[in-house]
């Protein structure tokens, strides 16, 4: 239910948290600063299709997962050395720390 203010108190990856009673999942997902097309989303135990996000509500008790994804791909290597700027790395030999 509803509280006065007009916000429910879901969770969100184990977290407490109250929001605007009326958002989609989507919506939440932007107000977490994540970019909906990047989440998987999991809202009570069950997966909920990413094509679908906009069109399923938050409901107060909510219990929701989200996961979002990196990107990666076909840029250079990079390693920053020594707190300073990130140069290209130019061999793919391994350094263990420690």
């Amino acid at each position: 239910m509803p509280h006065s203010d007009g916000t429910i108190t879901i969770t969100v990856n184990g977290e407490h948290k109250r929001v605007v009673d009326g958002l989609s999942l989507a919506q939440l997902a932007t107000e977490l600063g994540l970019v909906p097309e990047k989440v998987a989303v999991e809202r009570n135990m069950e997966v909920v299709p990413r094509s679908t996000l906009a069109d399923v509500g938050v409901e107060d008790g909510d219990d929701i997962e989200i996961v979002h994804f990196v990107g990666g791909g076909d840029h250079p290597r990079v390693a920053a050395v020594d707190g300073g700027d990130a140069r290209p790395v130019d061999d793919d030999s391994w350094t263990v720390a420690g």
